[in-house]
Formats: C-alpha cells, structure tokens, sequence
C-alpha cells in the first residue's frame, strides 16, 4: 500500500482530502464514501456503491465454483 499524505483531525471531526488525491479518484465535493475500520484498527474509505459491487463480484465467482 502507498502512503499518498497525510491529514490532520479537525477540531469538529473534519479532515480534508488531498487534492491530488481527489483529482486522482476523480472525487468532487458532494460524493459520498463510506468508512470501514479493518481488524488492524485501520480506517479504508471507499466510494460509496463500490463496496456492494465488489461483494457481488465476490459472491458471483463463488457461485461459479
């Protein structure tokens, strides 16, 4: 995994995304993501959608089995 910045907790919760980081995810104000925290306590945004895609994939190919 590539470490792509660093953000800082504001005071009501807040962090901003970085820049160049939502110009690569094509993120723009109004999109939604989702929070997960792993077994490792680790915070993983995703997409709002994407997660539910990438279970069905999951569940599909195990269908296929």
């Amino acid at each position: 995994m590539e470490k792509l910045g660093s953000v800082e907790l504001k005071e009501k919760g807040q962090i901003t995304i970085p820049a160049k980081i939502r110009r690569s995810l094509q993120l723009k104000a109004g999109d939604r993501l989702d929070l997960y925290v792993n077994e490792k306590q680790e915070l993983i945004l995703v997409r709002s959608g994407k997660m539910k895609q990438i279970r069905d994939l999951v569940s599909k190919g195990r269908e296929r089995i």
